[in-house]
């Protein structure tokens, strides 16, 4: 089980993509783009094969 945020960087660029193919640039999407780039400093050695 996963902790809220660790997602893997897969599953955050493919929501990233979908958000900009259905022109949903909301105010969320900055602060996703930054939690995005900490999750994937952040991501467990055994979990970067996910």
């Amino acid at each position: 089980t996963r902790e809220p945020g660790s997602y893997s960087p897969r599953h955050y660029w493919i929501s990233l993509v979908i958000s900009l193919q259905t022109g949903d640039l909301s105010f969320g999407w900055c602060q996703r783009l930054w939690w995005g780039c900490l999750s994937l400093q952040r991501l467990p050695p055994e979990q970067d094969l996910d």
